[in-house]
């Protein structure tokens, strides 16, 4: 893919996501709220979140729940089973340790601190740390998660082998400052939603990229092919 092309496509992920509510404050609330976002489309997440702060008084309450209860907010997760122990295994570790569900005592920690206590909960994913750093930190990392990776690479955004740091490097220079969560939203969505691990089931002609992703564009030529031969075969 050519700079201008890369650009282009920054440009058009971060205005799909430009209409999405802003993340949450509190870093518990910003914690799970993108943890649903790794598990669902982005406005799947939303619907989820908004109703698990609607159906429990705090997070505590939620800890405390069945875990069937849990699920009805979240069934729309195709792991919705996986994605509600995870919640609750996480709640009950902070509980534990902090005697109280709020890690607000990160602001008062330097970025590495901060980044080796996430990371000692064990149960989130880089992207996740990297987005409450950002947030919290003011970091300069462009949250990325294996799924937003598949996307990169296929669109050739990102070079298909390189290492997380190259990736963060290359993104850096690409994402204006203003648009990293936009930029962040969006791939994840896209991911989510069509741009899947399982190359048969991928949804290239629905995607915003198809233009100026390369394997897109080989996928939709493909699918003209074939469709041109089936024609050919049904008038003989």
């Amino acid at each position: 893919m050519r700079a201008a092309e890369k650009r282009k496509t920054v440009k058009t992920l971060a205005r799909r996501a430009r209409a999405g509510a802003d993340p949450p404050a509190r870093v518990i609330d910003l914690i799970l709220y993108h943890l649903l976002h790794l598990h669902m489309p982005s406005a799947a997440a939303e619907r989820s979140y908004a109703r698990l702060k609607c159906k429990y008084v705090d997070w505590n309450e939620l800890r405390v729940s069945s875990d069937l209860e849990i699920r009805r907010s979240v069934a729309v997760a195709p792991d919705a089973g996986d994605l509600v122990r995870r919640i609750k295994t996480l709640l009950n570790r902070i509980q534990s340790e902090r005697s109280q569900l709020s890690l607000e005592f990160l602001s008062d920690l330097n970025k590495g601190d901060a980044r080796r206590y996430l990371r000692s909960l064990g149960l989130l994913s880089p992207a996740t740390i990297d987005l409450v750093l950002r947030q919290r930190k003011r970091a300069d990392v462009v949250p990325i998660d294996e799924h937003s990776e598949r996307v990169l690479a296929r669109t050739g955004l990102v070079p298909r082998r390189v290492s997380k740091t190259g990736i963060q490097k290359l993104l850096r220079r690409l994402v204006p400052e203003d648009r990293v969560l936009h930029f962040h939203r969006a791939v994840l969505d896209i991911a989510q939603r069509l741009c899947v691990r399982d190359e048969e089931a991928v949804k290239c002609p629905a995607c915003p990229l198809r233009e100026v992703c390369a394997f897109g564009r080989s996928r939709c030529r493909a699918a003209q092919r074939n469709g041109r031969r089936r024609g050919v075969a049904k008038r003989a």
